[in-house]
């Protein structure tokens, strides 16, 4: 979880434009937060949600955050703990674990601000797409993932003028691609959409979301990418014997 108290200081810093140095502070009193209220989830629930001093709402986004990436942190190590493998099981329980980390920050982001960090996932994307290839030893599939990532958002972009989705979601799929690889990406788009659309049906039945508002496509391009990760393999070899390709 304290992982996910430092996402939540880079979602705020980084649009900001704050160093992720120095103390953290309230953002309505600027007085720099105790260490006794830093614990994760805990800290927020016996300040009842409110700052210390000024007592100004703490957005529940903190303590949501710190408790979703709790969970990935388990789901992560359960899969590959105690690490029977050596190296190579710590190494793709890494990898996993910045990758569903980095995909949580993103969908963050863009709920809050409605926009994405382009040069990030850039960053990401180079990052992730090495780390892969270094993994796997090879390139074709992580080259057409990323390529099918960018090009299928980006021409959903392109065909509705921006309306569909915003001109970021096309580099979070090049991100997608770099980590998943060629078809584990087409499986996350396939996620993507069947599990988003029937969330953002659940959100307009309770009225979280309206009608022709613009629902952010981050997070559930995260849902999607990080279901495809855990159980792409399941889902291709289901797909595979339904067609009679196994």
């Amino acid at each position: 979880m304290a992982l996910g108290s430092f996402l939540n200081v880079l979602v705020y810093r980084l649009r900001a434009g704050v160093s992720i140095l120095g103390r953290s502070k309230c953002p309505e009193c600027a007085i720099v937060i105790r260490a006794r209220h830093l614990i994760p989830v805990v800290s927020w629930i016996l300040l009842d949600g409110k700052c210390h001093t000024c007592e100004s709402k703490i957005n529940f986004q903190y303590p949501l955050v710190e408790f979703i990436s709790g969970v990935m942190t388990m789901v992560v190590m359960a899969r590959y703990f105690p690490f029977q493998h050596g190296f190579s099981d710590v190494n793709l329980a890494l990898f996993e674990l910045f990758f569903v980390l980095t995909l949580l920050f993103l969908a963050v982001f863009d709920w809050r601000y409605k926009v994405l960090p382009i040069e990030f996932m850039i960053g990401a994307t180079i990052f992730f797409g090495g780390w892969n290839m270094f993994m796997s030893g090879s390139l074709r599939p992580l080259l057409l993932g990323v390529a099918f990532g960018a090009l299928f958002l980006g021409l959903q972009v392109l065909l509705s003028g921006g309306k569909w989705m915003g001109a970021g979601d096309p580099w979070l799929g090049a991100l997608l691609g770099a980590g998943l690889g060629w078809p584990s990406v087409g499986i996350g788009m396939y996620l993507t959409y069947l599990i988003g659309g029937f969330l953002v049906f659940i959100l307009l039945l309770l009225g979280v979301v309206k009608r022709r508002s613009r629902v952010p496509f981050a997070p559930l391009l995260a849902i999607g990418g990080i279901s495809a990760l855990w159980f792409g393999e399941m889902i291709g070899l289901w797909f595979a014997r339904a067609v009679g390709w196994a």
